[in-house]
Protein backbone atom coordinates (compact mmCIF):
# COMPACT_ATOMS: atom_id res chain seq x y z
CA UNK A 1 0.00 0.00 0.00
CA UNK A 2 1.67 3.22 -1.09
CA UNK A 3 -0.20 5.54 1.25
CA UNK A 4 1.85 6.20 4.34
CA UNK A 5 0.56 6.49 7.87
CA UNK A 6 -1.65 9.60 8.14
CA UNK A 7 0.76 11.40 10.47
CA UNK A 8 3.54 11.17 7.91
CA UNK A 9 1.57 12.40 4.90
CA UNK A 10 3.13 15.14 2.82
CA UNK A 11 0.11 17.00 1.53
CA UNK A 12 -0.16 19.35 -1.39
CA UNK A 13 -3.14 21.57 -0.59
CA UNK A 14 -5.20 23.04 -3.41
CA UNK A 15 -7.68 25.79 -2.64
CA UNK A 16 -9.63 26.03 -5.87
CA UNK A 17 -11.00 29.42 -6.83
CA UNK A 18 -12.79 30.68 -9.92
CA UNK A 19 -10.38 31.12 -12.79
CA UNK A 20 -7.40 29.95 -10.71
CA UNK A 21 -4.39 28.55 -12.49
CA UNK A 22 -1.61 26.41 -11.08
CA UNK A 23 1.88 25.99 -12.36
CA UNK A 24 3.02 22.41 -12.67
CA UNK A 25 -0.40 20.96 -13.45
CA UNK A 26 -1.04 18.78 -16.48
CA UNK A 27 -0.79 20.71 -19.72
CA UNK A 28 -3.85 20.30 -21.92
CA UNK A 29 -2.78 19.08 -25.38
CA UNK A 30 -4.00 20.99 -28.39
CA UNK A 31 -6.48 19.41 -30.75
CA UNK A 32 -9.77 17.65 -30.05
CA UNK A 33 -10.70 17.35 -26.42
CA UNK A 34 -11.24 14.05 -24.62
CA UNK A 35 -12.97 13.67 -21.25
CA UNK A 36 -9.51 13.53 -19.65
CA UNK A 37 -8.13 16.65 -21.33
CA UNK A 38 -11.40 18.48 -20.63
CA UNK A 39 -11.00 17.53 -16.96
CA UNK A 40 -7.48 19.01 -16.91
CA UNK A 41 -9.06 22.40 -17.74
CA UNK A 42 -9.98 22.58 -14.06
CA UNK A 43 -6.46 24.06 -13.82
CA UNK A 44 -6.49 26.55 -16.73
CA UNK A 45 -3.07 27.74 -17.89
CA UNK A 46 -4.31 30.97 -19.48
CA UNK A 47 -6.96 32.48 -21.72
CA UNK A 48 -6.57 29.76 -24.32
CA UNK A 49 -7.63 27.08 -21.82
CA UNK A 50 -10.50 29.24 -20.60
CA UNK A 51 -11.70 29.62 -24.17
CA UNK A 52 -11.34 25.90 -24.78
CA UNK A 53 -13.63 25.23 -21.82
CA UNK A 54 -16.20 27.59 -23.32
CA UNK A 55 -16.13 25.73 -26.63
CA UNK A 56 -16.25 22.35 -24.84
CA UNK A 57 -19.76 23.18 -23.60
CA UNK A 58 -21.02 22.47 -27.12
CA UNK A 59 -18.51 19.74 -28.06
CA UNK A 60 -19.87 17.01 -30.38
CA UNK A 61 -18.89 14.37 -27.79
CA UNK A 62 -21.51 14.22 -24.98
CA UNK A 63 -18.88 12.87 -22.57
CA UNK A 64 -16.75 15.98 -23.13
CA UNK A 65 -19.86 18.16 -22.64
CA UNK A 66 -20.56 16.43 -19.33
CA UNK A 67 -17.03 16.91 -18.01
CA UNK A 68 -16.91 20.50 -19.24
CA UNK A 69 -20.10 21.28 -17.32
CA UNK A 70 -18.58 19.81 -14.13
CA UNK A 71 -15.43 21.92 -14.61
CA UNK A 72 -17.48 25.08 -15.21
CA UNK A 73 -19.46 24.49 -12.02
CA UNK A 74 -16.36 23.86 -9.91
CA UNK A 75 -14.60 26.96 -11.28
CA UNK A 76 -17.77 29.11 -10.91
CA UNK A 77 -17.52 30.21 -14.54
CA UNK A 78 -20.61 32.41 -14.40
CA UNK A 79 -19.87 33.68 -17.89
CA UNK A 80 -20.66 30.16 -19.18
CA UNK A 81 -24.08 30.00 -17.48
CA UNK A 82 -26.12 31.19 -20.51
CA UNK A 83 -24.34 28.77 -22.90
CA UNK A 84 -24.91 25.87 -20.49
CA UNK A 85 -28.57 26.78 -20.04
CA UNK A 86 -29.05 26.92 -23.81
CA UNK A 87 -27.28 23.57 -24.27
CA UNK A 88 -29.46 22.01 -21.57
CA UNK A 89 -32.68 22.86 -23.43
CA UNK A 90 -31.63 20.59 -26.32
CA UNK A 91 -29.44 18.03 -24.55
CA UNK A 92 -30.55 14.42 -25.06
CA UNK A 93 -27.64 12.68 -23.33
CA UNK A 94 -28.58 11.88 -19.73
CA UNK A 95 -25.10 12.15 -18.07
CA UNK A 96 -24.38 15.41 -19.92
CA UNK A 97 -27.80 16.84 -19.02
CA UNK A 98 -27.30 15.87 -15.38
CA UNK A 99 -23.98 17.75 -15.21
CA UNK A 100 -25.42 20.71 -17.11
CA UNK A 101 -28.36 20.88 -14.70
CA UNK A 102 -26.03 20.97 -11.72
CA UNK A 103 -23.80 23.55 -13.41
CA UNK A 104 -26.52 26.02 -14.38
CA UNK A 105 -27.98 25.85 -10.86
CA UNK A 106 -24.57 26.54 -9.33
CA UNK A 107 -23.86 29.39 -11.74
CA UNK A 108 -27.31 30.99 -12.06
CA UNK A 109 -29.07 29.73 -8.94
CA UNK A 110 -32.81 30.53 -8.82
CA UNK A 111 -32.72 32.01 -12.31
CA UNK A 112 -31.94 28.53 -13.68
CA UNK A 113 -34.75 26.68 -11.88
CA UNK A 114 -37.21 26.89 -14.76
CA UNK A 115 -34.72 25.37 -17.22
CA UNK A 116 -33.63 22.75 -14.68
CA UNK A 117 -37.23 21.70 -13.93
CA UNK A 118 -38.01 21.45 -17.64
CA UNK A 119 -34.98 19.22 -18.21
CA UNK A 120 -35.88 17.06 -15.20
CA UNK A 121 -39.44 16.66 -16.48
CA UNK A 122 -38.20 15.78 -19.98
CA UNK A 123 -35.37 13.40 -19.06
CA UNK A 124 -35.98 12.27 -15.44
CA UNK A 125 -33.38 9.98 -13.86
CA UNK A 126 -30.11 11.61 -12.85
CA UNK A 127 -31.29 15.01 -14.10
CA UNK A 128 -34.17 14.90 -11.64
CA UNK A 129 -31.81 13.81 -8.85
CA UNK A 130 -29.36 16.64 -9.69
CA UNK A 131 -32.20 19.16 -9.36
CA UNK A 132 -33.37 17.65 -6.07
CA UNK A 133 -29.83 17.63 -4.65
CA UNK A 134 -29.32 21.32 -5.45
CA UNK A 135 -32.63 22.18 -3.79
CA UNK A 136 -31.76 20.08 -0.73
CA UNK A 137 -28.44 21.84 -0.22
CA UNK A 138 -29.43 25.36 -1.27
CA UNK A 139 -33.21 25.79 -1.09
CA UNK A 140 -34.76 23.19 1.26
CA UNK A 141 -37.99 25.16 1.59
CA UNK A 142 -38.54 24.91 -2.16
CA UNK A 143 -37.75 21.19 -2.05
CA UNK A 144 -40.33 20.49 0.64
CA UNK A 145 -42.93 22.65 -1.16
CA UNK A 146 -42.50 20.78 -4.44
CA UNK A 147 -41.53 17.32 -3.24
CA UNK A 148 -44.77 15.67 -4.29
CA UNK A 149 -44.38 16.96 -7.84
CA UNK A 150 -40.79 15.70 -8.06
CA UNK A 151 -41.74 12.15 -7.05
CA UNK A 152 -44.81 11.86 -9.26
CA UNK A 153 -44.58 8.86 -11.58
CA UNK A 154 -40.90 8.05 -10.97
CA UNK A 155 -39.51 4.50 -10.58
CA UNK A 156 -39.19 3.04 -7.08
CA UNK A 157 -35.40 3.34 -6.91
CA UNK A 158 -35.53 6.99 -8.00
CA UNK A 159 -38.25 7.70 -5.46
CA UNK A 160 -36.13 6.13 -2.72
CA UNK A 161 -33.13 8.20 -3.83
CA UNK A 162 -35.25 11.35 -3.67
CA UNK A 163 -36.18 10.47 -0.10
CA UNK A 164 -32.51 10.10 0.83
CA UNK A 165 -31.73 13.44 -0.82
CA UNK A 166 -34.54 15.09 1.19
CA UNK A 167 -32.82 13.79 4.31
CA UNK A 168 -29.65 15.69 3.31
CA UNK A 169 -31.60 18.95 3.60
CA UNK A 170 -32.58 18.04 7.16
CA UNK A 171 -29.09 16.91 8.16
CA UNK A 172 -27.54 20.15 6.90
CA UNK A 173 -30.40 22.35 8.16
CA UNK A 174 -32.13 20.54 11.08
CA UNK A 175 -34.77 23.28 11.40
CA UNK A 176 -36.41 21.82 8.28
CA UNK A 177 -37.14 18.42 9.87
CA UNK A 178 -40.84 19.01 10.52
CA UNK A 179 -41.67 20.59 7.15
CA UNK A 180 -39.63 18.08 5.16
CA UNK A 181 -41.05 15.09 7.04
CA UNK A 182 -44.58 16.32 6.35
CA UNK A 183 -43.78 16.84 2.65
CA UNK A 184 -42.25 13.39 2.20
CA UNK A 185 -44.95 11.61 4.22
CA UNK A 186 -47.89 13.34 2.54
CA UNK A 187 -46.65 13.75 -1.01
CA UNK A 188 -43.65 11.56 -1.66
CA UNK A 189 -45.06 8.06 -1.64
CA UNK A 190 -44.00 4.90 0.14
CA UNK A 191 -40.54 4.44 -1.39
CA UNK A 192 -39.54 8.07 -0.81
CA UNK A 193 -40.60 7.76 2.82
CA UNK A 194 -38.62 4.53 3.11
CA UNK A 195 -35.47 6.20 1.79
CA UNK A 196 -36.04 9.29 3.95
CA UNK A 197 -36.44 7.53 7.29
CA UNK A 198 -33.54 5.17 6.55
CA UNK A 199 -31.23 8.11 5.85
CA UNK A 200 -32.37 10.12 8.88
CA UNK A 201 -31.81 7.10 11.13
CA UNK A 202 -28.36 6.42 9.64
CA UNK A 203 -27.34 10.02 10.35
CA UNK A 204 -27.78 9.63 14.10
CA UNK A 205 -30.35 12.45 14.34
CA UNK A 206 -33.17 12.21 16.88
CA UNK A 207 -36.06 10.94 14.80
CA UNK A 208 -38.66 10.18 17.48
CA UNK A 209 -41.03 12.76 15.97
CA UNK A 210 -40.53 11.08 12.60
CA UNK A 211 -41.64 7.74 14.01
CA UNK A 212 -44.67 9.27 15.67
CA UNK A 213 -45.69 10.92 12.40
CA UNK A 214 -45.24 7.74 10.38
CA UNK A 215 -47.02 5.45 12.85
CA UNK A 216 -49.98 7.83 13.02
CA UNK A 217 -50.16 8.51 9.26
CA UNK A 218 -53.54 8.24 7.56
CA UNK A 219 -52.09 6.05 4.79
CA UNK A 220 -52.02 2.40 5.99
CA UNK A 221 -49.12 1.61 3.64
CA UNK A 222 -47.05 4.43 5.14
CA UNK A 223 -47.79 3.13 8.63
CA UNK A 224 -46.71 -0.33 7.52
CA UNK A 225 -43.35 0.92 6.22
CA UNK A 226 -42.77 2.79 9.49
CA UNK A 227 -43.67 -0.20 11.67
CA UNK A 228 -41.16 -2.36 9.81
CA UNK A 229 -38.54 0.35 9.86
CA UNK A 230 -38.77 0.35 13.65
CA UNK A 231 -38.25 -3.40 13.72
CA UNK A 232 -35.32 -3.30 11.27
CA UNK A 233 -33.35 -0.41 12.76
CA UNK A 234 -31.06 -1.16 15.72
CA UNK A 235 -31.22 2.50 16.72
CA UNK A 236 -34.96 2.26 17.45
CA UNK A 237 -34.46 -0.54 19.95
CA UNK A 238 -32.07 1.66 21.92
CA UNK A 239 -33.69 5.08 21.75
CA UNK A 240 -37.40 4.87 20.96
CA UNK A 241 -39.00 2.33 23.29
CA UNK A 242 -41.29 4.99 24.77
CA UNK A 243 -42.54 5.95 21.31
CA UNK A 244 -43.16 2.30 20.43
CA UNK A 245 -45.04 1.67 23.68
CA UNK A 246 -47.27 4.65 22.88
CA UNK A 247 -47.81 3.36 19.32
CA UNK A 248 -48.91 -0.04 20.62
CA UNK A 249 -51.59 1.70 22.66
CA UNK A 250 -53.13 3.16 19.48
CA UNK A 251 -55.97 1.44 17.65
CA UNK A 252 -54.48 -0.97 15.12
CA UNK A 253 -57.74 -2.23 13.62
CA UNK A 254 -57.14 -0.31 10.37
CA UNK A 255 -53.54 -1.48 9.97
CA UNK A 256 -52.53 -3.81 7.15
CA UNK A 257 -51.94 -7.44 8.02
CA UNK A 258 -48.21 -6.97 7.48
CA UNK A 259 -48.13 -4.01 9.86
CA UNK A 260 -49.93 -6.27 12.30
CA UNK A 261 -46.95 -8.66 12.25
CA UNK A 262 -44.56 -5.89 13.32
CA UNK A 263 -47.04 -4.70 15.95
CA UNK A 264 -47.32 -8.24 17.31
CA UNK A 265 -43.52 -8.65 17.49
CA UNK A 266 -43.16 -5.33 19.32
CA UNK A 267 -45.88 -6.36 21.76
CA UNK A 268 -43.97 -9.56 22.51
CA UNK A 269 -40.75 -7.61 22.95
CA UNK A 270 -42.04 -4.77 25.14
CA UNK A 271 -44.93 -6.27 27.10
CA UNK A 272 -44.30 -10.00 27.00
CA UNK A 273 -47.63 -10.51 25.20
CA UNK A 274 -48.55 -14.10 24.38
CA UNK A 275 -47.64 -14.88 20.74
CA UNK A 276 -50.40 -14.85 18.14
CA UNK A 277 -49.15 -17.08 15.35
CA UNK A 278 -48.18 -15.13 12.18
CA UNK A 279 -47.26 -18.09 9.97
CA UNK A 280 -50.19 -17.65 7.61
CA UNK A 281 -49.40 -13.94 7.18
CA UNK A 282 -45.84 -14.85 6.17
CA UNK A 283 -47.19 -17.21 3.52
CA UNK A 284 -49.62 -14.60 2.18
CA UNK A 285 -47.00 -11.82 2.16
CA UNK A 286 -44.00 -13.65 0.73
CA UNK A 287 -42.54 -10.55 -0.97
CA UNK A 288 -42.70 -8.57 2.27
CA UNK A 289 -41.10 -11.46 4.14
CA UNK A 290 -38.20 -11.44 1.68
CA UNK A 291 -37.81 -7.67 1.97
CA UNK A 292 -37.52 -7.82 5.75
CA UNK A 293 -35.71 -11.13 5.90
CA UNK A 294 -32.77 -9.67 7.82
CA UNK A 295 -34.96 -8.18 10.54
CA UNK A 296 -37.10 -11.31 10.83
CA UNK A 297 -34.25 -13.81 10.97
CA UNK A 298 -32.61 -11.85 13.81
CA UNK A 299 -35.81 -11.39 15.82
CA UNK A 300 -35.68 -13.63 18.89
CA UNK A 301 -39.44 -13.23 19.50
CA UNK A 302 -40.37 -15.45 16.51
CA UNK A 303 -41.82 -18.85 17.39
CA UNK A 304 -40.54 -22.09 15.94
CA UNK A 305 -43.66 -22.42 13.76
CA UNK A 306 -43.14 -18.94 12.36
CA UNK A 307 -39.53 -19.73 11.50
CA UNK A 308 -40.62 -22.86 9.66
CA UNK A 309 -43.13 -20.78 7.69
CA UNK A 310 -40.38 -18.32 6.78
CA UNK A 311 -38.15 -21.17 5.65
CA UNK A 312 -40.86 -22.29 3.26
CA UNK A 313 -41.56 -18.77 1.99
CA UNK A 314 -38.01 -17.61 1.28
CA UNK A 315 -36.37 -20.98 0.57
CA UNK A 316 -33.62 -20.18 3.02
CA UNK A 317 -32.50 -22.20 6.02
CA UNK A 318 -33.62 -20.92 9.38
CA UNK A 319 -33.17 -22.56 12.77
CA UNK A 320 -36.34 -24.23 14.01
CA UNK A 321 -35.69 -22.86 17.47
CA UNK A 322 -35.43 -19.15 18.32
CA UNK A 323 -31.79 -18.03 18.28
CA UNK A 324 -30.11 -16.93 21.51
CA UNK A 325 -30.49 -13.23 22.36
CA UNK A 326 -28.15 -11.00 20.38
CA UNK A 327 -25.54 -8.91 22.14
CA UNK A 328 -26.57 -5.28 22.22
CA UNK A 329 -24.35 -3.39 19.77
CA UNK A 330 -24.35 0.38 20.35
CA UNK A 331 -25.75 2.26 17.38
CA UNK A 332 -23.30 4.42 15.45
CA UNK A 333 -24.33 6.84 12.70
CA UNK A 334 -23.43 6.18 9.07
CA UNK A 335 -20.52 8.53 8.32
CA UNK A 336 -18.47 8.14 5.16
CA UNK A 337 -14.81 8.49 6.13
CA UNK A 338 -13.22 7.20 2.92
CA UNK A 339 -14.30 6.19 -0.56
CA UNK A 340 -12.87 5.67 -4.00
CA UNK A 341 -13.05 8.18 -6.81
CA UNK A 342 -16.04 7.78 -9.13
CA UNK A 343 -16.29 8.38 -12.85
CA UNK A 344 -18.20 11.37 -14.23
CA UNK A 345 -18.75 9.45 -17.49
CA UNK A 346 -17.81 5.92 -18.60
CA UNK A 347 -14.07 5.63 -19.22
CA UNK A 348 -13.40 8.92 -17.41
CA UNK A 349 -10.58 7.92 -15.05
CA UNK A 350 -8.74 6.01 -17.79
CA UNK A 351 -9.02 9.11 -19.96
CA UNK A 352 -7.51 11.28 -17.20
CA UNK A 353 -4.66 8.75 -16.85
CA UNK A 354 -4.01 9.08 -20.60
CA UNK A 355 -4.17 12.89 -20.52
CA UNK A 356 -1.57 13.16 -17.76
CA UNK A 357 0.72 10.33 -18.82
CA UNK A 358 0.20 8.38 -15.58
CA UNK A 359 0.35 4.62 -16.09
CA UNK A 360 -2.01 2.12 -14.46
CA UNK A 361 -0.37 -1.15 -13.45
CA UNK A 362 -1.36 -4.79 -13.30
CA UNK A 363 -0.91 -5.12 -9.53
CA UNK A 364 -3.48 -3.78 -7.09
CA UNK A 365 -2.24 -0.99 -4.90
CA UNK A 366 -3.45 2.41 -3.84
CA UNK A 367 -1.70 4.99 -5.92
CA UNK A 368 -2.38 7.95 -3.70
CA UNK A 369 -5.29 9.81 -2.17
CA UNK A 370 -6.75 13.16 -1.31
CA UNK A 371 -8.30 14.55 1.85
CA UNK A 372 -11.45 16.43 0.89
CA UNK A 373 -13.30 19.24 2.60
CA UNK A 374 -16.60 20.26 1.00
CA UNK A 375 -18.66 23.41 0.77
CA UNK A 376 -22.26 23.14 1.92
CA UNK A 377 -23.35 22.99 -1.74
CA UNK A 378 -21.33 19.78 -2.24
CA UNK A 379 -18.44 21.28 -4.26
CA UNK A 380 -14.82 20.79 -3.14
CA UNK A 381 -13.49 23.52 -0.87
CA UNK A 382 -10.07 22.10 -0.09
CA UNK A 383 -8.19 19.20 -1.63
CA UNK A 384 -5.07 17.95 0.14
CA UNK A 385 -3.17 15.44 -1.99
CA UNK A 386 -0.72 12.82 -0.75
CA UNK A 387 2.42 13.40 -2.87
CA UNK A 388 4.67 10.75 -1.30
CA UNK A 389 6.16 8.10 -3.60
CA UNK A 390 4.23 9.21 -6.65
CA UNK A 391 5.24 10.70 -9.98
CA UNK A 392 4.25 14.23 -10.98
CA UNK A 393 1.97 12.82 -13.69
CA UNK A 394 0.11 10.59 -11.26
CA UNK A 395 -0.10 13.34 -8.64
CA UNK A 396 -1.79 15.44 -11.34
CA UNK A 397 -4.42 12.70 -11.77
CA UNK A 398 -5.41 12.93 -8.12
CA UNK A 399 -5.42 16.74 -8.12
CA UNK A 400 -7.71 16.76 -11.15
CA UNK A 401 -10.03 14.05 -9.79
CA UNK A 402 -10.06 15.58 -6.32
CA UNK A 403 -11.07 19.00 -7.56
CA UNK A 404 -13.85 17.50 -9.66
CA UNK A 405 -15.12 15.09 -6.97
CA UNK A 406 -18.44 16.31 -5.64
CA UNK A 407 -20.03 15.07 -2.44
CA UNK A 408 -22.26 12.04 -2.98
CA UNK A 409 -25.90 12.96 -3.58
CA UNK A 410 -27.08 11.58 -0.26
CA UNK A 411 -24.03 12.75 1.70
CA UNK A 412 -24.50 15.62 4.15
CA UNK A 413 -21.46 17.89 4.34
CA UNK A 414 -20.27 20.60 6.66
CA UNK A 415 -17.17 22.62 7.54
CA UNK A 416 -15.74 19.91 9.83
CA UNK A 417 -16.52 16.88 7.64
CA UNK A 418 -13.55 15.46 5.78
CA UNK A 419 -13.49 12.47 3.45
CA UNK A 420 -10.49 10.57 2.11
CA UNK A 421 -10.68 9.81 -1.61
CA UNK A 422 -8.52 6.97 -2.90
CA UNK A 423 -7.29 5.98 -6.34
CA UNK A 424 -6.07 2.44 -7.17
CA UNK A 425 -3.36 1.70 -9.72
CA UNK A 426 -4.59 -1.64 -11.03
CA UNK A 427 -6.01 -1.30 -14.53
CA UNK A 428 -8.75 -3.85 -13.76
CA UNK A 429 -10.01 -1.80 -10.77
CA UNK A 430 -9.94 1.46 -12.73
CA UNK A 431 -11.79 -0.24 -15.59
CA UNK A 432 -14.50 -1.38 -13.18
CA UNK A 433 -14.97 2.13 -11.77
CA UNK A 434 -15.18 3.37 -15.37
CA UNK A 435 -17.83 0.85 -16.46
CA UNK A 436 -20.97 2.42 -17.93
CA UNK A 437 -23.98 2.16 -15.62
CA UNK A 438 -26.41 -0.53 -16.75
CA UNK A 439 -29.29 0.48 -14.47
CA UNK A 440 -30.01 2.14 -11.15
CA UNK A 441 -28.51 -0.05 -8.43
CA UNK A 442 -30.84 -2.07 -6.22
CA UNK A 443 -30.11 -2.18 -2.49
CA UNK A 444 -29.82 -5.75 -1.26
CA UNK A 445 -31.53 -4.60 1.94
CA UNK A 446 -34.66 -3.80 -0.08
CA UNK A 447 -35.32 -7.54 -0.37
CA UNK A 448 -35.83 -7.69 -4.14
CA UNK A 449 -32.58 -9.58 -4.78
CA UNK A 450 -30.41 -12.03 -2.91
CA UNK A 451 -26.91 -10.87 -1.94
CA UNK A 452 -24.44 -11.72 -4.73
CA UNK A 453 -22.12 -14.67 -4.22
CA UNK A 454 -18.45 -13.80 -3.72
CA UNK A 455 -16.27 -15.69 -6.22
CA UNK A 456 -12.93 -14.03 -5.46
CA UNK A 457 -11.84 -13.22 -1.91
CA UNK A 458 -8.78 -11.29 -0.79
CA UNK A 459 -7.77 -11.06 2.86
CA UNK A 460 -6.79 -7.68 4.30
CA UNK A 461 -3.23 -7.06 5.43
CA UNK A 462 -3.11 -5.75 8.98
CA UNK A 463 -1.34 -2.34 8.92
CA UNK A 464 1.81 -2.60 11.04
CA UNK A 465 1.21 0.76 12.72
CA UNK A 466 -2.28 -0.28 13.84
CA UNK A 467 -0.97 -3.60 15.17
CA UNK A 468 1.75 -1.86 17.14
CA UNK A 469 -0.78 0.60 18.57
CA UNK A 470 -3.18 -2.22 19.53
CA UNK A 471 -5.96 -0.96 17.25
CA UNK A 472 -8.58 -3.48 16.16
CA UNK A 473 -12.23 -3.51 15.11
CA UNK A 474 -14.67 -4.04 12.25
CA UNK A 475 -14.77 -1.63 9.31
CA UNK A 476 -18.12 -1.47 7.50
CA UNK A 477 -17.99 -0.78 3.77
CA UNK A 478 -20.92 0.01 1.48
CA UNK A 479 -20.11 -1.46 -1.92
CA UNK A 480 -21.85 -1.06 -5.25
CA UNK A 481 -21.37 -4.27 -7.23
CA UNK A 482 -21.63 -3.75 -10.98
CA UNK A 483 -23.73 -5.94 -13.23
CA UNK A 484 -20.51 -7.74 -14.21
CA UNK A 485 -19.70 -8.50 -10.55
CA UNK A 486 -16.81 -6.11 -9.84
CA UNK A 487 -16.80 -3.46 -7.09
CA UNK A 488 -17.55 -0.24 -8.94
CA UNK A 489 -17.88 1.98 -5.87
CA UNK A 490 -16.91 1.51 -2.25
CA UNK A 491 -17.21 3.75 0.80
CA UNK A 492 -16.31 3.23 4.44
CA UNK A 493 -19.46 3.99 6.43
CA UNK A 494 -18.22 2.91 9.85
CA UNK A 495 -14.63 3.80 10.64
CA UNK A 496 -12.20 2.25 13.11
CA UNK A 497 -8.98 4.11 12.30
CA UNK A 498 -7.79 5.65 9.06
CA UNK A 499 -5.13 3.02 8.34
CA UNK A 500 -7.68 0.21 8.83
CA UNK A 501 -10.29 2.08 6.79
CA UNK A 502 -7.91 2.43 3.84
CA UNK A 503 -6.89 -1.22 4.00
CA UNK A 504 -10.55 -2.29 4.14
CA UNK A 505 -11.36 -0.17 1.09
CA UNK A 506 -8.37 -1.62 -0.76
CA UNK A 507 -9.38 -5.16 0.17
CA UNK A 508 -13.05 -4.91 -0.80
CA UNK A 509 -12.17 -3.33 -4.15
CA UNK A 510 -10.37 -6.56 -5.09
CA UNK A 511 -13.32 -8.85 -4.39
CA UNK A 512 -15.38 -10.25 -7.24
CA UNK A 513 -18.96 -11.48 -7.21
CA UNK A 514 -21.23 -13.47 -9.45
CA UNK A 515 -23.63 -11.21 -11.40
CA UNK A 516 -26.90 -10.53 -9.56
CA UNK A 517 -30.01 -11.36 -11.57
CA UNK A 518 -33.35 -9.58 -11.36
CA UNK A 519 -36.00 -10.79 -13.77
CA UNK A 520 -33.32 -12.73 -15.61
CA UNK A 521 -31.16 -9.64 -16.19
CA UNK A 522 -27.84 -8.83 -14.50
CA UNK A 523 -28.23 -5.70 -12.37
CA UNK A 524 -25.95 -3.61 -10.15
CA UNK A 525 -26.59 -3.85 -6.42
CA UNK A 526 -25.59 -1.97 -3.28
CA UNK A 527 -24.70 -4.05 -0.26
CA UNK A 528 -22.91 -3.69 3.07
CA UNK A 529 -19.83 -5.80 3.81
CA UNK A 530 -17.52 -5.99 6.80
CA UNK A 531 -13.75 -6.28 7.11
CA UNK A 532 -12.52 -7.51 10.48
CA UNK A 533 -9.19 -6.64 12.06
CA UNK A 534 -8.47 -8.71 15.18
CA UNK A 535 -5.20 -8.68 17.09
CA UNK A 536 -3.73 -12.14 17.58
Amino acid sequence: MTIARPASFILFVVLLCAGDSREGQAQVPSGSLTPGTAAALVFPQGDEDRNRLASAIGDPDPQVRAVAARVAAVLIRKDLGPALADRLTKEDDLPAASEQTRAVLVLQRDAALTAARAAASRLGGDVLLALAEWLARNAPTQLSAGFGELTKGVPEETSRDLGRIAAVAVQQTPAHLEAMSLAVADGGGIEAWRGYIDAIAESGMDYTRLLIRGLAASDPALRTVTWWFTLSSPAVAETSKAAMTAALAQDGSQDTAWAGVARQLWARRLTGAAPVDQSEVFRQHAEDARRYLGALSATKELTGAERLALKTVVSQTFPTEPPPPRAVVPFRPRVVSARNFTAIVPGFIQSVFAATGCKAGSRYDILTGARMLYRLDGRPQQVAVDTTKVSDACAAVVRILGNLALAERDEAVGPERQVWMLLPTAASIVACIDEPPSASPTRVSAGRVQPPKKIKHVNPQYPAGAQKAGIQGTVIVEAMISSSGCVKRAAVTRSVALSLDLEALQTVSQWRFSPTLLGGQAVPVIMTVTVNFTLQ
